[in-house]
């Protein structure tokens, strides 16, 4: 296992200010989905998970722990929206994070 890594053998491993992002398609205008993600970061450093560009107003959770902590986000696309930028931002320190998923909530 690759060190930094949880549930594989990647994660993303970000270092100073910056983020990992990708935009995700295929998503129905109109249609509540969930948005799940695990991260950790160095000792009394933080980060964020989070979506944005899906129609509605950026969402984030705060990730502060040392050990690997799930976090989700549930968010709604917009009339015309299909895609949705998700990420995982570092604001000091290291941030690592992986096994990003989005499914429809139900």
């Amino acid at each position: 296992m690759v060190k930094g890594a949880f549930g594989g053998t990647h994660s993303c491993k970000i270092s100073w200010t910056g983020a990992c992002e990708q935009t995700i398609t295929g998503l129905k205008p109109n249609t509540m989905y969930t948005l799940t993600g695990w991260g950790k970061v160095t000792s009394g450093d933080s980060g964020y998970i989070g979506v944005k560009n899906y129609g509605g107003t950026e969402l984030r959770a705060v990730v502060n722990t040392n050990m690997y902590t799930g976090q989700t986000i549930t968010f709604t696309t917009g009339a015309a929206n299909t895609s949705a930028l998700i990420y995982i931002y570092n604001n000091s320190g290291t941030t690592y994070g992986e096994d990003f998923y989005v499914s429809e909530f139900h």
